[in-house]
């Protein structure tokens, strides 16, 4: 039986590090000037609160600072995280799996922590953090395991 093979070609890691430099660059200046740096009138959806809670539809002057940061950061970790190593070859298959599993585990665990005990307008700020979380922990720990196999056989030879 064939198995597919999602994973990206080796240099879309390249590319992930450049975008997620920009990424942070752009925040960096975004934070420095104070405010938005963008800003458009846009077709958005919008939640309002008060009595008149809800949803609208409509056209609404939209800051896309954070829209264009967390895009281009979330693009970037994939990149990062679903690229080929150099030497692709089934040791380095079970590592990313196993990577993928803890992860999973580590970032559910938080997030059920985070829901028994964090509340208001703090959990949202988690659930944000929780979006880049998994990406960037997958990261994280699949270099970490890549790097002890890789030391682990150098060792060997």
């Amino acid at each position: 039986m064939k198995t597919s093979n999602y994973l990206l070609p080796h240099k879309f890691k390249s590319i992930g590090i450049v975008i997620l430099c920009i990424a942070v660059l752009f925040y960096v200046i975004s934070y420095i000037a104070g405010g938005s740096l963008l800003s458009l009138q846009l077709p958005s959806f919008s939640a309002f609160g008060g009595d008149d809670l809800g949803v609208k539809f409509g056209i609404n002057k939209v800051d896309l600072d954070s829209t264009i940061i967390i895009v281009t950061t979330i693009i970037s970790l994939l990149f990062i995280a679903l690229s080929k190593e150099k030497i692709e070859d089934e040791c380095i298959a079970v590592i990313r799996a196993k990577a993928f599993t803890l992860t999973l585990w580590i970032t559910s665990i938080l997030l059920v922590l985070t829901s028994l005990f964090v509340y208001d307008f703090a959990y949202i700020n988690v659930l944000i953090v929780n979006v880049f979380a998994y990406l960037a922990l997958l990261v994280i720990i699949q270099k970490v395991m890549i790097f002890h196999f890789n030391k682990t056989n150098s060792d060997e030879q």
